[in-house]
């Protein structure tokens, strides 16, 4: 199914999302913390949501955010002009800034924008559908796709360079993420033929350069193999109510290679001796 729900409606539902299963990668014991521990909302991730919405929706950005012009965020000025805009996001003016200026360089032409565009009016999607592997119920809360194939993931990185965003996105999981979503539209009998992640880097000073990469047949396939293991250990756990952590035995202590002498400096410290 595809619906348009509340953060609130999604959350409630115990299906199995990205967020909360990339922390299997790590361990069971992580996952399953990551869905028994409340998460409080950070002003990162705060950020990060004002951010989507300014680049997808930016009237609804400038209808839910407001500038407080106040020196700081205490005494009888700020709490009256909180109580009178109790239900807008408040912002200071850098932060208001920081985010129009990363909605202007994504929506800029020619390779963004113009694809954006493609999508308007399906933002924040829920999709739900069954794993045909694992038998889970799943879900996923969509930036933006269209009705042709196409499925956009925003991302703010530290630099769109080719090689290090792709050492960023293999460390997030974010091909996880992109095959995931890809396999919930296809469930729904959405077709999926390019799957696109849309890099904007978030440094408030710099240039806030803009890249978007395919995520191709190599990277979805090692997605969608490591998917599999993650869904399979997590019908494993529901199965058994046993989360385990990283390791089931004692292990090797390593220690990094600048810890040891090189053999040059080996030399010279048996001479010395």
């Amino acid at each position: 199914m595809i619906d348009t729900i509340s953060r609130e409606a999604y959350d409630a539902s115990d299906a199995v999302n990205y967020s909360s299963l990339k922390n299997m990668r790590v361990s069971a014991a992580h996952y399953f913390h990551r869905l028994t521990v409340r998460q409080k909302e950070t002003p990162t991730m705060t950020r990060g949501t004002s951010v989507h919405m300014a680049i997808f929706e930016p009237s609804r950005f400038l209808a839910e955010h407001v500038v407080f012009g106040g020196e700081r965020r205490v005494g009888g000025e700020w709490k009256a002009f909180e109580e009178k805009h109790a239900h807008r996001i408040i912002m200071k003016q850098n932060e208001m800034d920081f985010c129009l200026g990363l909605a202007e360089a994504v929506r800029t032409p020619p390779i963004a924008g113009p694809r954006i565009a493609r999508c308007e009016g399906r933002h924040e999607q829920t999709v739900t559908w069954t794993d045909a592997t694992s038998g889970l119920s799943c879900k996923a809360r969509l930036d933006t796709y269209d009705d042709k194939g196409l499925l956009l993931d925003l991302k703010q990185c530290r630099s769109v360079d080719g090689r290090q965003f792709g050492q960023q996105a293999h460390a997030m999981f974010w091909h996880g993420q992109s095959c995931f979503y890809g396999e919930g539209l296809i469930a729904n009998g959405v077709p999926v033929a390019e799957r696109l992640i849309i890099a904007v880097e978030n440094d408030p000073t710099g240039p806030m350069d803009v890249g978007v990469f395919d995520v191709g047949q190599d990277a979805l396939f090692a997605a969608s193999e490591e998917l599999r293991e993650l869904l399979a250990k997590v019908k494993q756990g529901r199965e058994t109510g046993v989360w385990p952590g990283r390791y089931a035995e004692v292990q090797e202590l390593i220690l990094p290679r600048w810890a040891f002498p090189e053999d040059d400096d080996l030399g010279l410290t048996m001479e010395d001796g």
